[in-house]
C-alpha cells in the first residue's frame, strides 16, 4: 500500500504543481496582455496628443500667416498713400516757389528728388538726432544717412540758390510717416 500511496500522493502533487504552473503561466500571460494593452493605449494617447498638437500648431501657423498678410497689406496701402502724399506735397512746394527762369521740367525733377529725400528718411533715419539740429523739424534733426547724399547733392546742383525749403506741413507729414515706418535696418532683423 505504501507504493500505491506514494504513487497516488506523487500524482496529486504533480497535478497540484501542474495546476499551479498553469495558473502562474495564465497570470503572467494576463499581466503581459494587460501591460501590452496599457502600452498600446499609451501609444495611441501619445499619437492622438501629437496629432492634436500638430493640428493646433497648424491652426496657429495659419492664423499667424493671415495676420502677417493683413499687416503686410496694411503696410503696403500706407506706404502707397504716403508716397503719393509726399510727391503731392513736394510738387506743391516747388509750384509755390516756382520761378520763370527755370523750366517746368527742372522744377518737376527737383520736386521728385525732394520727395525721394523725404521718403529716404523713412527708410534710413538720421543718426544721433539728439546731438545735432535741435532747432530743426524732428524729421531733419541729427545727421542725414549718407545713402541720401547723392539725392540731396543733385537737388542742390539742380536748383542751387533757388532750392526750396519744405513747408512745415510737409515736414510734419514726413515726420509722422517716419514714426510709423520701420527702418530698413530693423526690417532686416524682423524677417519671418
Amino acid at each position: 500500500m505504501s507504493s500505491e500511496f506514494t504513487i497516488g500522493f506523487t500524482s496529486v502533487v504533480v497535478a497540484i504543481a501542474a495546476i499551479w504552473l498553469d495558473q502562474r503561466a495564465r497570470s503572467r500571460e494576463a499581466g503581459r496582455l494587460k501591460e501590452e494593452k496599457t502600452r498600446d493605449e499609451a501609444r495611441i494617447a501619445r499619437e492622438k496628443g501629437q496629432a492634436e498638437r500638430r493640428k493646433q500648431q497648424d491652426l496657429e501657423l495659419e492664423e499667424n500667416r493671415y495676420e502677417h498678410n493683413l499687416q503686410v497689406q496694411a503696410t503696403e496701402r500706407l506706404t502707397a498713400w504716403a508716397l503719393r502724399g509726399s510727391h503731392v506735397l513736394s510738387k506743391a512746394d516747388h509750384l509755390l516757389a516756382g520761378s520763370s527762369e527755370f523750366g517746368d521740367d527742372r522744377w518737376q525733377l527737383a520736386s521728385e528728388l525732394s520727395a525721394l529725400v523725404d521718403e529716404g528718411r523713412w527708410l534710413f533715419r538720421n543718426h544721433h538726432p539728439e546731438a545735432h539740429g535741435a532747432e530743426k523739424a524732428p524729421l531733419n534733426r541729427g545727421f542725414r544717412d549718407n545713402r541720401l547724399d547723392p539725392l540731396v547733392e543733385m537737388y542742390a546742383r539742380l536748383l542751387g540758390d533757388k532750392a526750396v525749403e519744405p513747408c512745415a506741413e510737409r515736414k510734419d507729414f514726413a515726420f509722422k510717416i517716419q514714426k510709423l515706418s520701420l527702418p530698413l535696418a530693423e526690417q532686416a532683423t524682423k524677417k519671418d
